[in-house]
């Protein structure tokens, strides 16, 4: 049950200050709600083995968020975008907490009736009694001086009712190191840079969404060699953002004898207002011996606005997300247990015939269209939530003899 208490209490974190709304504290109310929560504790009873487990997921996705997010600070801002939904799918197993949240506000109708009929109230205002009341219970003092005056005298109480221990005063008002403004401030900038005005600091955060996009969110998963010269262009499409789409070209340059391997990434993100190009050229350097582990050591950009390419500084930290951050394989039992079947596959002027494969993920699906025809073995990849959201990346066209465009050598 304490368990359970703790995780109402981070969702109350979550909505900030929201819950102090015009239920006014008094030691009636109180009394109110002490009646109502006896009544409510065998309720919550029958459901509590439910109520932990939705805990236990929404504490593992806010940890596995932060985890993604703190994996390297350009891509962590760039969680909303069209790689920031897939890439949370696959490695967390969720885009958001807002299934699960539903899902416990559900179980919690029954008891939260229960306590608001014992106490004569309305469920919300009793709902909204113990969101007050556990925040105070956790530290937060915000609260007008006179319902200030009776929380500090009926503290030990509530503290007995809601099992939680009284903690010393703290301020709640949602400052920077709080977790609603932390997941807000990571989550709500989606793909918003303006690529007319890329600083250093910019073109990273660019880079970093890029290799999230190739690798973090499981669409290079089956994906098999290039040969030095080969190319491929996609089409990127989140049913949630239907006014905009990015198009993509990777090509292999060139690899050295070292091993050692030239990219191009070229976008192109087409909004409502503009359509802006980015062309980067990076040196991957070998960290291992199987090449699992790849640094960038060197790279050319050209920007929006740009005419020609420049060299761009790399910082000595930086290595690449995509070689070892999706390094989870299905087994061939698993893959031949996801295989729908062979499909037609149109990838611009080419027609593949390939293999569909699709496996179920947290509600929803993630499907992979395989050929070992087409340059990386990979033709489309589609990710579906559970309210049939979509994000799909598209081959459009492939080929061979990529040459540079930047001037390397």
């Amino acid at each position: 049950m304490h368990r359970m208490i703790i995780g109402a209490a981070l969702m109350l974190a979550m909505s900030g200050t929201d819950a102090y709304a015009q239920t006014k504290i008094t030691d009636e109310t109180v009394n109110q709600f002490l009646k109502g929560r006896e009544a409510e504790e065998p309720e919550l009873e029958k459901v509590s083995e439910k109520l932990e487990e939705l805990d236990e997921k929404i504490a593992n996705f806010r940890e596995c968020y932060e985890m993604v997010a703190g994996a390297d600070n350009a891509t962590g801002r760039k969680l909303g975008g069209l790689a920031g939904k897939a890439m949370l799918r696959t490695k967390c197993g969720a885009t958001g907490e807002d299934g699960f949240l539903k899902e416990r506000q559900k179980l919690m109708e029954a008891p939260e009736k229960a306590g608001a009929d014992a106490a004569g109230m309305k469920v919300r205002d009793y709902a909204k009694l113990k969101e007050l009341f556990t925040l105070y219970l956790y530290g937060s003092r915000d609260f007008p001086d006179s319902e200030l005056a009776v929380l500090n005298a009926r503290g030990a109480d509530l503290s007995g009712a809601l099992g939680i221990a009284l903690a010393k005063a703290r301020n709640t008002s949602g400052g920077s190191g709080s977790v609603g403004t932390r997941v807000a401030s990571g989550a709500g900038n989606a793909l918003g840079i303006n690529m007319r005005a890329m600083t250093p600091d910019m073109t990273w955060a660019y880079v970093g969404y890029l290799w999230g996009l190739m690798y973090m969110s499981g669409a290079t998963m089956f994906e098999t060699a290039y040969e030095s010269g080969q190319w491929t262009t996609w089409e990127i499409v989140d049913s949630d953002q239907p006014d905009s789409k990015l198009l993509i070209e990777r090509a292999l340059i060139s690899r050295e004898a070292d091993r050692s391997e030239w990219w191009r990434i070229k976008t192109i993100s087409i909004g409502t207002e503009s359509a802006d190009t980015v062309v980067l050229e990076s040196l991957f350097k070998p960290l291992d011996e199987e090449g699992l582990t790849m640094q960038v050591v060197r790279m050319r950009g050209r920007m929006p606005g740009e005419k020609e390419g420049q060299e761009l500084m790399v910082p000595q930290h930086l290595t690449t997300l995509g070689m070892t951050a999706f390094p989870m394989k299905p087994t061939p039992e698993s893959v031949e247990g996801a295989t729908v079947g062979t499909e037609t596959v149109n990838a611009g002027s080419q027609s593949y015939s390939a293999r569909h494969v699709k496996f179920g993920s947290a509600g929803g699906t993630m499907e992979w269209w395989l050929t070992d025809k087409a340059p990386g073995g990979v033709v489309r990849v589609q990710f579906t939530g559970p309210e049939n959201d979509t994000w799909t990346m598209a081959m459009t066209g492939a080929g061979s003899g990529a040459k540079s465009e930047l001037g390397v050598k």
